[in-house]
């Protein structure tokens, strides 16, 4: 289905936009798709971090949400679903730069994702 969108697109941006248009349009499905990629990629972090078995006996979703030796507060499995969500989609997108956070793979099946 987003192919075929995709296609008519820009098939009717081709036709009926001027080049800035088409180019704006361009930029903005690209970035919809890095949004889309990151999505997956999160979504696909959070179900290894849950369901894969693990041979550490730990998994990021049981690390607490400020390791920095302060007030531990709760693990990120405690948190809310959107926290989680987030923490995971922050995660996908540090993939994709030289950023960094504090959500680490703890187990193989994780460091394969990673």
């Amino acid at each position: 289905r987003c192919g075929r969108f995709a296609r008519v697109m820009t098939h009717l941006g081709d036709r009926h936009l001027p080049s800035l248009a088409r180019m704006s349009l361009q930029i903005v499905q690209l970035i919809f798709g890095i949004l889309y990629w990151n999505h997956l990629m999160a979504c696909a972090w959070y179900f290894v971090s849950v369901s894969a078995p693990s041979d550490t006996g730990h998994a990021w979703i049981d690390a607490p949400v400020a390791p920095d030796g302060g007030d531990l507060g709760p693990a990120f499995a405690e948190c809310s679903g959107l926290f989680q969500y987030l923490s995971a989609l922050h995660w996908s997108m540090t993939q994709m730069t030289p950023a960094s956070m504090q959500v680490v793979p703890t187990n193989t099946p994780e460091r394969v994702v990673n």
